[in-house]
Formats: C-alpha cells, structure tokens, sequence
C-alpha cells in the first residue's frame, strides 16, 4: 500500500479517542487467546479430537463449554482438578458475555461535561436476544473497557496453568495417563487456591438506568 493509499486509509476510519479503539481492539486479540485455551484444555484434558474437531469446528461458544463441562462431569473423578476446570468455564462465560456486548453493538461515542471535565464514553447497543427490535443499551468509558480486556487475559491464564499442571505430570512420570496419580494430588492442591483468590468474578456491563443523565451531545464513533 503506498503513502497517499495509507494516509487515505487512516483518513477513512481516523479516530480522536485512540484509547478507546484500542482498548476494544485488546479485548478481541484477547478473547482469541482465551478461546485457544479453552481447546487446548479440551484437547489435553480429554484426549478426544475427534468430538474436539467437531465442537471447535461447527459448534459455537455455548455448546463448546457446555460440552466442556459434560466431560468434566464424567471423566473427571479428582474433585479439586474438577472444580478447577469448572471455575474456568464459569469465568469464561462471564468474559464471553462482555465481550460479545461490546463487539456485537452499534457504538456511538458520547462526551459528558460537568464542569470543567470533559470525558468520552461509548454508548453500546445490542439487541435484545428475545425480543431483537430492542435494544440494551450500555455505557462504557476506557477503563471499563481494559478492565473487560484485563479480565479475559486473566481468565485465559488461568486456564493455561491448567493446561501445564498435564504437561508436567507428564514429563514427571514419563508416561502419565488418567486418573492422576497419587502423588501429585498435593501438587494440584497446593496451587488451586492460589488461582481461586486470583481470579476475580467479572461483572457485567452496567445497563443504563432513570437516573443516569441524558448526554449532552452523541454522535457516530470517530
């Protein structure tokens, strides 16, 4: 691409609030870290590409976990390891549902005065799965948007310390298969707890509310 095509390229989709934009661009580049994890724990946890091939493939994010946790229910038998993975999926589907909000809604950029501050949100909507002529509206500014962002990473590397707890019994034991052996029962122990306090609940975009006022100037993202 040459200099005048570039410089017309960024002129088509320049932005003021490149913070925002790139907060939301962390939050997808994260989110594919995060789904990679989720295969990788299924694929080495359960040692089963052939169903792997086919949820990863045709099925979307719901049924991967709900599938997920239908194969920690009945293959995992060592309590701790189970409610391990099923924190993850938890968590997982927390950061799925604020992902999906912001890169699945109309943006509007809105800027709020009081005083002598001026801040600049997003204004999100996304609609109503029931009822798709409505809308939810949603409002977020920078730091909730790396926070969402932050979140997912956090999510994704919990998951990835799973995926190594199996790599190490393997290269311990040399030739470890399910169930677990014995002696590592403590080694998982001893290091759960530590991701359990970790690893925060995310909590959901806060919809707009009656009290909330009325911004005064909206207009299309720029």
């Amino acid at each position: 691409m040459s200099e005048p095509e570039l410089e017309s390229w960024h002129g088509s989709y320049s932005t003021s609030h490149q913070e925002l934009i790139h907060a939301i661009g962390m939050i997808a580049l994260q989110f594919n870290y995060m789904e990679h994890i989720l295969r990788t724990l299924f694929l080495t946890w359960f040692d089963d590409e052939k169903t792997g091939a086919i949820v990863f493939s045709k099925a979307n994010n719901e049924v991967r976990i709900a599938t997920f946790n239908s194969f920690v229910e009945n293959k995992i038998s060592f309590e701790p390891l189970a409610g391990a993975l099923n924190h993850f999926t938890k968590t997982f589907s927390q950061a799925y549902n604020n992902r999906n909000i912001v890169m699945h809604s109309i943006v509007t950029l809105v800027k709020l005065e009081s005083g002598n501050e001026t801040t600049f949100h997003l204004k999100l909507q996304k609609p109503k799965k029931d009822t798709p002529h409505k809308f939810n509206e949603y409002f977020v500014d920078r730091d909730r948007l790396r926070k969402i962002a932050d979140d997912i990473l956090m999510v994704g590397n919990y998951g990835r310390d799973l995926v190594r707890i199996i790599f190490r019994c393997q290269i311990e034991t040399a030739g470890w298969a399910w169930p677990l052996k014995p002696e590592f029962h403590p080694w998982i122990l001893e290091r759960l707890p530590e991701q359990f306090e970790s690893l925060k609940v995310l909590e959901p975009l806060s919809p707009q509310t009656p009290n909330m006022p009325t911004p005064p100037q909206t207009g299309p993202a720029e």
